[in-house]
């Protein structure tokens, strides 16, 4: 009975370990990193976690520069006769703020669009049907889909700058 407890135990523990490292608790372990470090894919066989591609740049008045990176991963996909699909994704939003290349804060934020994209799959070859709308959106719409590491919207980081540099 015993051997059964320490297996379900550590079932458990295992669950409880691989569930808890969130976004946001690897976000926060990077602030005080290079940022050209942390986004680097490999360096010195040291892994990083991968926050996507960059999206997009912006310049503050404080001499900090926010960059925004957007990573897909697919929610759902469904399957017509082997040859059409229909794939809907998630797009988890990554921006770090950053003076000196060093990173002072971050910010999360996660966009579900509405419409999934959409396949023909020709002898294994898959076609996509749709185009980069999901990140034409976020581009256009990241201070709204963004909260940074106090809860607040990045629209605080362009007050600070702002005021920083008064």
């Amino acid at each position: 009975m015993n051997r059964w407890k320490l297996i379900l135990l550590s079932i458990i523990s295992m669950t409880t370990i691989g569930c808890s490292n969130t976004p946001q608790k690897a976000l926060q372990n990077e602030i005080g990193k290079s940022y050209n470090e942390i986004t680097s894919a490999r360096k010195n066989f040291t892994i990083y976690f991968n926050y996507g591609e960059l999206l997009t740049t912006q310049s503050y008045e404080d001499g900090s520069i926010l960059y925004i990176h957007v990573s897909k991963s697919e929610l759902s996909k469904s399957t017509y006769l082997g040859v059409y699909e229909r794939v809907s994704y998630k797009y988890s939003i990554y921006a770090f703020k950053v003076k000196g290349d060093i990173i002072i804060d971050w910010a999360y934020g996660l966009y579900e669009p509405e419409s999934s994209s959409s396949f023909i799959n020709v002898f294994a070859l898959e076609i996509e049907t749709s185009n980069n709308q999901p990140y034409l959106f976020i581009e256009n719409n990241y201070r709204q889909l963004l909260k940074t590491s106090d809860g607040s919207s990045i629209d605080s980081w362009i007050d600070n700058s702002l005021s920083a540099s008064n």
